[in-house]
């Protein structure tokens, strides 16, 4: 549980920033016809009915997805549906992402049928995709919420406005020429230079099935780079068990890599509850659960932050809180955000995890650091409003007030070493390990700042009475490596009773150090197995090291050292 550090969906908080991403959303189209039929949302247990845009935001959505179908009518996701759902995201303090699916219904890879009252050959659908786009953005524009990204279609793997516009049957050439006029039509709007066009396919794991549609959708004169600024994918875990993190990663570093565009996943889901019967999750070894959620989705952060050039720029979770259809579609029992009631299913885990807490920190700690772990789901901890006079500082300034408040000496030039008195005190206050994540836990503003602050994570130490806690310790070491992004990092580790077989750094991290090893200046290790020790040979920048052993293969005091100590360390000369 104590992964659950920063993203606003699954309302614990994941205090998680991920270098390039900056756009955390929701799609939650659904929300108005919910509400409509009776259906409200609480951020709490017994607390107070408030809407879902504001809870999301609260635990730090700053993107609203909205689908706009053809269709009239308000139940049918029309424009004025559209409309009214954009002034409250707006008022929430959200930016809009768009969705046009050009049609009376669903858009997907299996259907995109064009509207009943338009035209069916491809010159009127060129004129009226451009005039019904330039008069939507104008719309939208016009009630005072410009819309911030759009995408001109969704999921057009095999292009759009069926049957004249399908790839697979009719080619090519009348998908781009209706992209192209649709881009046309964003351009043309008031203020529709400043709007960023997106182009939407799903699968975004399948490089086969991407490579194909983007290597043919560019034909002179028609659909060009110039006319979109950045691709959009869906990426779910149970239509395909190829969809993994690896797949996802290697595709989108090559159209990274090809274009320089940026990047964005905006259609994911992860299941919470129950079962998905007849499907292999692509990432099985992800349980299904709340916590589950988070790691899924913090993969995908991981994942976008590695894309070259820092061209992945956001995430968006689909239709967190759609009651009455919690499977989203696919065969798993529910993948929301929040259970039956409309309730976070933060609180929950929030409860139980501030009473492991209290048993191993002294009470107010516990309070406080699960305040900071809950009640957001993919985006924060809870940013309550507080109107502080210290938050009229500029960042900077607030920056260096949280350096100069941490409970150790935080080493600032590259080659000091640790300071060992503090390093000393530290140890015995565990209830500041996780000062940053404790930082972030009073309001959205110090949050961003502290996530700002790469200084203020480069110290790791885990309390010994967690390190049950194996995948919680992991995911929460790769959160303090990646916001410390390329700061010198000092590590406490402490090896549990039993080591197991085949490990690297260390049995509850394996792996997670492997690409930041470099940047170790300062390692203190408690018991050690000697078989461990070569992996020192990884950290070339390593001037403050110390070992303690308590087990037998350690020294008994006023003894030399176990040979086979002595044989591990000989090589590293340290």
């Amino acid at each position: 549980m104590l992964q659950l550090l920063r993203f606003f969906f699954l309302l614990p908080t994941l205090l998680v920033q991920v270098q390039a991403i900056t756009w955390r959303g929701a799609d939650f189209s659904s929300l108005a016809n919910l509400e409509a039929s009776g259906r409200t949302y609480r951020d709490s247990s017994g607390g107070a009915v408030t809407p879902f845009e504001t809870i999301l935001h609260n635990h730090g959505a700053n993107l609203a997805r909205i689908r706009i179908w053809t269709s009239t009518s308000n139940s049918q996701y029309s424009l004025n549906y559209g409309l009214a759902l954009a002034k409250r995201a707006k008022a929430a303090g959200m930016s809009l992402l768009i969705d046009l699916h050009y049609s009376d219904t669903w858009a997907d890879p299996g259907h995109q049928s064009i509207p009943s009252s338009w035209p069916t050959d491809l010159n009127g659908l060129n004129t009226q995709i451009f005039t019904y786009t330039r008069d939507l953005v104008n719309a939208f524009s016009n009630q005072g919420t410009p819309i911030q990204f759009i995408q001109i279609g969704n999921e057009i793997n095999d292009g759009l406005l069926w049957p004249t516009g399908r790839i697979s049957t009719k080619g090519f050439s009348p998908a781009s020429q209706l992209l192209h006029s649709a881009a046309n039509g964003v351009r043309a709007a008031s203020g529709g230079s400043s709007v960023k066009i997106m182009v939407h396919i799903a699968n975004g794991w399948d490089s086969s099935g991407v490579n194909w549609f983007w290597n043919g959708i560019f034909l002179q004169g028609q659909f060009a780079t110039t006319d979109f600024d950045l691709f959009g994918f869906s990426f779910y875990p149970f239509y395909n068990s190829a969809a993994t993190y690896s797949a996802l990663q290697s595709t989108l570093t090559g159209i990274a890599n090809k274009f320089g565009k940026d990047i964005m996943v905006v259609e994911t889901d992860w299941p919470a509850t129950g079962s998905c019967p007849g499907v292999t999750l692509s990432q099985n070894n992800i349980p299904i659960s709340t916590t589950g959620q988070t790691t899924w989705v913090n993969g995908i952060k991981n994942v976008l932050a590695a894309v070259p050039g820092g061209h992945g720029i956001g995430i968006v979770y689909w239709e967190p809180g759609w009651i009455g259809n919690a499977g989203l579609g696919s065969s798993c029992s529910d993948n929301l955000l929040v259970d039956g009631s409309g309730v976070s299913r933060a609180i929950d885990q929030l409860a139980a995890l501030q009473n492991e807490l209290e048993s191993a920190f002294p009470s107010n700690v516990a309070g406080h650091y699960a305040a900071s772990q809950g009640s957001t789901a993919v985006w924060g901890t809870n940013p309550r409003k507080f109107d502080l006079s210290i938050n009229r500082l500029p960042p900077e300034i607030l920056s260096a007030v949280f350096l100069l408040s941490t409970p150790i000496s935080l080493p600032t030039n590259p080659s000091d070493s640790w300071d060992k008195r503090n390093h000393t005190l530290f140890k015995k206050r565990p209830q500041d390990l996780f000062f940053p994540i404790l930082l972030g836990s009073v309001c959205g503003h110090w949050r961003e700042v502290a996530l700002s602050t790469p200084s203020l994570w480069t110290y790791f130490e885990y309390p010994p009475h967690l390190w049950e806690r194996k995948a919680d310790c992991r995911n929460l070491l790769l959160q303090y490596l990646q916001n410390s992004k390329q700061r010198p990092i000092h590590l406490n580790l402490t090896f549990p009773a039993k080591v197991e077989e085949n490990v690297l750094w260390h049995p509850r991290v394996d792996g997670a150090l492997n690409s930041s090893a470099s940047r170790i200046r300062s390692l203190s290790l408690l018991d050690p197995p000697p078989c461990w020790l070569p992996q020192l040979r990884k950290t070339p920048s390593l001037i403050d090291l110390c070992i303690e052993w308590k087990k037998e293969w350690g020294p008994s005091p006023g003894q030399a050292p176990n040979p086979h100590v002595s044989q591990a360390l000989a090589p590293l000369s340290l």
